[in-house]
């Protein structure tokens, strides 16, 4: 009788055992569940960064072509801009030269005049 009290005991601590088990096993099966989940949506984000990275690598690309042709106009501009200076400059001299030739025949003319 003591023997089948003991076997009874031991068959309902079993049963809680295996029910904790199983209780235990459901949680396992439900957190893997989960992180299989969140490592979907971590690859999805990660494949979304990496379009987000390409589309940006490709506008800081198009961008930076953008200022290197802005550049070179403005270049091309100063240098414009520069030999224009030089030519009026030059015009200039001749403008002062031929006054200064023009002053001088007036003066002579003034001076055969006389």
């Amino acid at each position: 009788r003591r023997r089948l009290e003991e076997t009874e005991a031991g068959a309902e601590t079993s049963k809680r055992e295996a029910a904790e088990f199983r209780t235990q096993a459901e949680r396992l099966v439900s957190e893997l569940s989960e992180l299989k989940r969140r490592g979907a949506d971590a690859e999805a984000a990660l494949e979304r960064a990496k379009v987000d990275g390409e589309d940006a690598a490709k506008m800081i690309a198009t961008l930076e072509a953008e200022k290197e042709e802005r550049d070179r106009a403005r270049t091309v501009e100063a240098e414009a801009g520069e030999n224009n200076i030089r030519y009026l400059a030059n015009q200039l001299k001749t403008a002062e030269k031929d006054a200064s030739s023009l002053k001088q025949a007036v003066r002579d003319a003034a001076a055969d005049v006389e």
